[in-house]
């Protein structure tokens, strides 16, 4: 039963363009603690929600194919309203890793695959649908799960942007740091460049002249002039 539901939600994740994202934008019946959803979508920052593809359709099916206010048609509408209560209860018996984790979008999805199945839901059985949206289990069909993954994949990208741009910030905020360090360390360096150039200038000046003229007497003197 749940073939149709996969498949369906499958065909919106290639139309959308998350096609590609498996393991990192989605994943298929991954193991969350005690259950294993059949889809589970993931928000930047560490958020994700689950849904639940195998909505059952037997009855309705089957309905639809009875007289209309027939004995059989109200049969298998109660067998329907039953079998959606069934799958309910099952999910909420599970809550904890449906819905009360710790990704911060706490709700479950659950794909009807067909909207006209999703009206019937909303309009015969409206205590079932109300008290599942109290508790955080929302029907959704084909039309609103796309534009729920739509959102998904723009969040997606502007946190992708928005993750670009920090980057960009943090190394220009440490370029500037390194260019003030190299400032401070050029201005050093220049004083004690112009330390050692007074010294050197000292060196080839008064010292140079000095010697030179030390020099000078050496190489004129007379070698035979022993007081000199």
């Amino acid at each position: 039963r749940g073939a149709l539901g996969e498949y369906v939600v499958e065909q919106i994740i290639e139309w959308i363009g998350l096609k590609e994202g498996e393991g990192k934008s989605w994943d298929k019946q991954k193991p969350f603690g005690d259950s294993r959803p059949d889809f589970t979508f993931y928000f930047p920052k560490g958020g994700y929600v689950h849904l639940d593809a195998k909505f059952p359709l037997d009855n309705y099916h089957t309905m639809i194919q009875c007289n209309p206010k027939s004995p059989e048609e109200d049969t298998a509408k109660k067998n329907f309203k039953e079998n959606v209560r069934a799958l309910l209860r099952k999910i909420e018996g599970a809550k904890k890793d449906y819905i009360e984790h710790d990704g911060g979008v706490n709700f479950v999805m659950i794909f009807v695959p067909n909207m006209q199945v999703l009206n019937f839901v909303r309009e015969e059985y409206d205590d079932l649908y109300k008290n599942a949206s109290k508790k955080k289990m929302l029907f959704v069909g084909p039309s609103e799960l796309y534009s729920i993954l739509h959102i998904l994949k723009g969040a997606v990208e502007n946190f992708r942007v928005e993750q670009s741009t920090k980057e960009i910030i943090d190394n220009m905020k440490k370029f500037h740091l390194e260019w003030d360090n190299m400032l401070s360390e050029f201005d050093k360096h220049g004083k004690q460049l112009k330390t050692a150039q007074g010294s050197f200038d000292d060196i080839i000046g008064p010292r140079k002249r000095a010697l030179e003229k030390i020099v000078d007497k050496i190489t004129s003197s007379d070698s035979s002039d022993n007081k000199e």
